[in-house]
């Protein structure tokens, strides 16, 4: 039994234990944006800062931001949502962060937010 319990609890101690990349903030590129390794966005981390702080970006109406960034991963009440980012512990997601941009009636961006 208690070997049981090492064999559960080592693969959680082994993930939470692992280093912290320090992340850097990179200019916005559409097609870096869209790159993929296995199921995961490899840039969208790196390019979050630069597409919510961004004023451009903010003036863009809804069809300007799905040509921009490619279709959302969900649409849901005028808030897209695009993966940023996603921890799994083999076939279990830990923990996912999204981008939610919400507009308003007449397709402007009201706001855009981290969602963790």
């Amino acid at each position: 039994m208690t070997y049981l319990k090492f064999i559960i609890i080592l693969p959680v101690i082994i993930v939470s234990c692992q280093t912290i990349k320090k992340e850097e903030n990179i200019v916005f590129n559409k097609v870096q944006w869209q790159q993929k390794y296995k199921s995961e966005y490899v840039n969208r981390r790196s390019m979050l800062h630069d597409i919510v702080y961004n004023d451009t970006i903010r003036n863009l109406s809804m069809n300007e931001i799905t040509n921009l960034l490619g279709k959302p991963d969900k649409i849901s009440n005028n808030h897209f949502y695009y993966l940023i980012d996603k921890k799994k512990l083999s076939i279990w997601t830990l923990h996912n962060t999204n981008m939610v941009i919400k507009f308003s009636k007449n397709d402007s961006i009201e706001w855009i937010k981290i969602h963790e």
